[in-house]
């Protein structure tokens, strides 16, 4: 089982949430601070961040797999308790419960994902590389702390304060093992997976640089021919787009979420 913060009211809605890497539950405050009077909300430590358990000596050199099966056993759980869930997640967390809506598809009634881990074949392998020197600049981060969070204010002026300290604290809870992998994504082409959901998904990317799709990756969603999966571009944001404009992304997904819980 992965470490779980729970809150909301408990004959609620459940709705899973799925942090990306080097990120932990805890630093979805924001997220849960504006989802909690309406929903019960499960915020989830991925395997390896967090407080949840580490990788294990097989995993460590693949652990998206891993991954994807811990968090399957949570949500099972999860829904035993409480009922069919909706899943907001982010990059690699919109990864993960994109393998479990193509998987297991009865655990979920619909989800949103947040410039997901969709790669392309060069995505992929810019992040494996891209991997090992992300896990050194996580060891000099640690090393200089407060340096580490000015610079979080100045380069991201927008993002909500009560989430700056638990992305700082997140970067010390990682188990290094998973950016030395590099692998972040989904392990099948995702334009090959697209077709066969058949879990409503809502798909919100952006413009800026380093966003993961953006409106190439929106017109691939378009081709996949998949009514199920809608789609929106919020402009002007980076990667986390929910944290560069917290009121369109929760504009976004008020009616999706309304609509799916009912």
């Amino acid at each position: 089982m992965l470490n779980t913060h729970i809150s909301g009211p408990a004959q609620a809605p459940l709705i899973v949430l799925c942090h990306g890497v080097t990120d932990s539950a805890a630093s979805l405050a924001d997220l849960i601070t504006r989802l909690s009077q309406h929903f019960r909300l499960a915020a989830i430590d991925t395997l390896g961040h967090g407080l949840s358990p580490r990788l294990s000596s097989t995993d460590k050199h693949n652990p998206f797999p891993a991954c994807s099966a811990a968090l399957e056993h949570t949500v099972e759980h999860l829904v035993h308790l409480y009922g069919p869930a909706c899943g907001i997640g982010h990059s690699m967390g919109g990864a993960l419960l994109t393998q479990l809506a193509y998987t297991r598809p009865d655990l979920l009634r619909a989800c949103i994902a947040e410039d997901p881990a969709w790669l392309t074949i060069e995505l992929a392998q810019y992040y494996k590389q891209w991997g090992p020197q992300e896990a050194q600049r996580l060891l000099h981060l640690r090393e200089q702390p407060c340096d580490a969070l000015t610079s979080n204010r100045m380069d991201y002026p927008t993002w909500p304060d009560s989430e700056r300290l638990p992305w700082l604290q997140a970067k010390y809870d990682v188990d290094m093992n998973i950016l030395h992998a590099g692998i972040v994504g989904l392990t099948e082409p995702w334009i090959d997976v697209l077709p066969q959901l058949r879990v409503p998904f809502l798909v919100i990317t952006s413009d800026g640089a380093d966003v993961l799709l953006g409106s190439d990756g929106i017109s691939r969603i378009d081709s996949a021919g998949n009514p199920l999966i809608s789609s929106r571009l919020i402009a002007g944001a980076r990667h986390c787009v929910r944290r560069e404009n917290p009121a369109a992304f929760h504009e976004a997904i008020s009616p999706f979420l309304h609509t799916y819980t009912r």
